[in-house]
């Protein structure tokens, strides 16, 4: 059994819009006036700002974080979350856990 691929139809034949004229399309009015403003209310228009000036300070912080922060300057990953925790313990500590997983008994626990 073979696939075949539909053959692609041609522009002149296809109905409905592409993408592009979609995005140049100029909204009109019912009565086909053509639109020279965004139809958005007031507190819509809040919104649009408040949203704007969020994605601005957002990549503000974001770049002055970027220049901020130098590679030397990040601590070897020790910072003590959980996360890093398990990582950071010394060699004595890893010794003991996995002692404690193989059933080993060191005496009584301090």
């Amino acid at each position: 059994m073979t696939y075949e691929a539909p053959t692609p139809t041609p522009a002149s034949a296809r109905t409905g819009k592409t993408v592009q004229e979609y995005i140049d399309e100029t909204p009109v009015w019912a009565d086909a006036t053509p639109v020279h403003f965004a139809p958005i209310t007031g507190m819509q228009w809040l919104i649009w700002w408040l949203a704007a000036a969020g994605k601005f300070f957002e990549g503000i912080v974001v770049f002055m974080t970027g220049v901020a922060v130098w590679p030397g300057d990040i601590p070897d990953g020790c910072s003590g979350t959980w996360p890093t925790h398990h990582h950071c313990m010394d060699s004595a500590a890893k010794e003991a856990i996995h002692a404690v997983a193989r059933g080993v008994d060191h005496g009584p626990a301090a």
